[in-house]
């Protein structure tokens, strides 16, 4: 195929009118929406989507999701309570405290080199927390697994991330969880009237015994998120609109109805909660417009991986984010 024909088959499959971006207020969706034309349209009018790692510009803009800008990581606390974290956070705190060998974890974030020198005798062994500190003490370059997300997740698609150990170790901090983080790619499929896309994600946190029910899920990236912001942020939404859609109980109240997703871009983590309008479930379902439903987003970061006092700040929002599923679990 010629590079003009190649040119071409590209523009077909994604054709847009005026310039996109990816909206940051409902006053910019709304002059995205009218300058593409899609002001007057809905999920249910599109004959064809991307996948959830190619969702296409004009699906995204259908989505009407509202990606806020990232909050810095000491807004995380202060806004605890619209999570419904509020009243765990002392308990997350305690744990991240107590565990000794978190602590000589932490001591040794961002020392590779006196991490390298230690052996499991010494009284500085960080115990069940030294995959993370070889892990990053590997410096071998990793291949990144790509896979469509037509293809069903297997045990053969597991990544094995900083992102994956980390939130793994946090848990096993809480007995008796009843919930795991897993490294199976969770696939959703959102179905449409004239058409349905799939998106897979890197993991996720789920109930034991019942995989159905899924609490937050996880996207890992080798690069860092600037360096391809859109493109994230539209697979991000394609995920969180497929959970929304799959999801026999959307509208859970766990973290006072948002969605949460971990993501890994590079050496730095950050944390995303979606909010739902009460009318999105009812656009979601139908093939008209609904008025004033959107997905509100709000992402925090970046949690660098090599700064001790980002590390246990993340464990404390992890464990915080655990604790309330566990509590959620529990007879009242």
């Amino acid at each position: 195929m010629s590079r003009v024909q190649r040119s071409k088959v590209t523009s077909d499959t994604d054709s847009f009118r005026g310039s996109f971006f990816v909206p940051e207020s409902r006053e910019d969706w709304l002059t995205l929406a009218k300058s593409s034309g899609l002001l007057k349209k809905a999920l249910g009018s599109l004959a064809k989507f991307g996948s959830g790692s190619r969702a296409k510009r004009k699906q995204h803009v259908l989505f009407k999701a509202i990606w806020s800008l990232p909050l810095d990581i000491d807004q995380f606390e202060r806004d605890a309570e619209k999570y419904n974290l509020s009243n765990v956070w002392q308990d997350a705190c305690n744990l991240v405290a107590s565990s000794q060998e978190l602590q000589r974890y932490l001591s040794l974030v961002g020392k590779p080199q006196e991490f390298a020198l230690l052996t499991e005798i010494d009284p500085s062994w960080p115990g069940s927390w030294a995959p993370l500190g070889k892990r990053k003490r590997d410096t071998a370059p990793q291949v990144e697994q790509v896979l469509e997300d037509d293809k069903p997740p297997s045990d053969e698609s597991v990544t094995n991330t900083t992102l994956l150990l980390l939130l793994d170790a946090v848990l096993r901090l809480v007995p008796s969880a009843g919930c795991e983080f897993t490294m199976f790619r969770v696939a959703f499929e959102a179905n449409f009237r004239q058409a349905a896309f799939k998106a897979l994600t890197d993991g996720a946190l789920w109930v034991k015994g019942d995989e159905q029910d899924i609490r937050a899920i996880l996207e890992v990236k080798k690069g860092l998120r600037y360096d391809n912001h859109d493109k994230i942020r539209m697979q991000e939404t394609a995920e969180l609109v497929s959970w929304l859609k799959k999801s026999y109980t959307p509208w859970n109240e766990h973290f006072n109805g948002h969605k949460v997703l971990f993501a890994e871009d590079g050496d730095e983590i950050w944390i995303t909660f979606a909010l739902p309008t009460s009318t999105y479930a009812q656009y979601l379902s139908q093939d008209v417009p609904v008025e004033h439903a959107f997905l509100d987003i709000t992402t925090y970061g970046p949690y660098r991986l090599d700064l001790k006092d980002h590390m246990e700040r993340l464990c404390i929002v992890i464990a915080a984010i655990v604790l309330r599923v566990v509590y959620s679990l529990r007879p009242h």
